[in-house]
């Protein structure tokens, strides 16, 4: 079997590549993981950032013959990960680059002559890039010429904890950093309009960062009674949210494919969501309801069509489960496992 060493954030830390590579050490238990970053400060970002530096020489010095699959996304994650890729190249090992995330074209296209140089010559260098839909690979196709251009789904586990709650009021479910990118913003507008309109919800929000200008939107909105903020959830209580909310929300305005949108499919929920990204690849009319991003009235309207529709939104999220499968971890194993064992032979011809 192929050797790998995964690069990227701490498996256990907050955000979506942290959970693709916490399921790939499921999925390839032999493999080493080397964690690029630290969020507890700058002192011991830069501390991680040199550790795996110098950790990554010695890897390639003495792995010569292993994949080194880096996970990546843009502005600091992307430069930190071009250094790691230019140390592992002096020893022409194998690399695949894994794009997250879902401002990288802004990245590209606002960057300075001399990033965009770096970025063109690490996608043109690669042996294999990794991209998460349909309209990532154009993008990659239009403004670069990679080596080799793969579409490998995010990952999602099947979860077996599974309930059904018949909840008084229709409960939507927000999962996501708290950002102007994720939508939360305009969600809360949203909610305020409702609210106005005499309808009877509930918002459960459950996320990191900008936790002080939430409290303070809900307390100027005057919706304290309708939004319930959990903080950052993992694991069981994110399970039980999913499993006991009827209808997932995300309105973002960049994504990739979002994990928590997978995982409320898991659970067969029905979802409203923007149209960017690769969301319209796993998620159509037949599942939930796509808007276009920052339309407020789009989103206000599509939520008082789950509040008033019932029966037909829980119709629409039936058997959302069976449409991702793709996103499984034995498909997703075996795709990656095809991909290295190909790079690998066009080392030998």
């Amino acid at each position: 079997m192929t050797r790998l060493i995964f690069i990227g954030v701490d498996r256990k830390a907050k955000g979506g590549i942290a959970s693709v590579l916490d399921a790939y050490e499921t999925m390839f238990p032999n493999a080493k993981f080397v964690v690029t970053t630290n969020t507890k400060g700058k002192l011991l970002k830069l501390f991680a950032f040199v550790k795996s530096t110098v950790l990554l020489f010695f890897l390639a010095l003495f792995n010569r013959n292993t994949v080194f699959h880096i996970h990546g996304a843009s502005y600091n994650s992307f430069k930190r990960k071009y250094v790691f890729y230019r140390i592992i190249n002096i020893f022409k090992c194998k690399v695949v680059f894994h794009v997250h995330g879902g401002e990288f074209h802004l990245f590209y296209e606002g960057a300075d002559p001399g990033l965009k140089q770096r970025i063109t010559h690490l996608i043109n260098s690669v042996d294999c890039v990794v991209c998460l839909s349909e309209q990532w690979k154009h993008f990659f196709e239009t403004n670069f010429q990679p080596k080799r251009l793969e579409i490998v789904k995010n990952v999602v586990k099947m979860s077996e904890f599974r309930q059904t709650i018949e909840n008084s009021k229709v409960s939507f479910l927000f999962l996501g950093f708290l950002s102007e990118g994720k939508g939360i913003w305009i969600l809360l507008e949203a909610v305020r309009e409702l609210v106005a309109q005499g309808k009877s919800f509930e918002l459960v929000i459950g996320g990191n960062g900008d936790e002080e200008r939430l409290k303070q939107l809900i307390n100027t909105f005057q919706i304290e009674n309708f939004v319930d903020y959990k903080g950052w959830i993992v694991g069981k209580q994110k399970e039980k949210l999913l499993s006991s909310t009827d209808v997932f929300v995300l309105p973002s305005y960049n994504e990739g494919v979002p994990i928590s949108i997978l995982e409320a499919m898991s659970f067969d929920k029905p979802v409203i969501a923007t149209n960017v990204g690769g969301i319209p690849d796993v998620l159509t009319s037949e599942d939930g309801i796509l808007i276009e991003p920052g339309d407020l009235n789009a989103l206000v309207n599509a939520m008082r069509f789950a509040i008033d529709n019932r029966i037909q939104m829980r119709a629409l999220g039936a058997g959302s489960s069976q449409k991702i499968t793709a996103h499984y971890p034995e498909t997703v194993k075996h795709q990656l496992l095809q991909i290295y064992s190909e790079i690998e032979k066009n080392e030998s011809r």
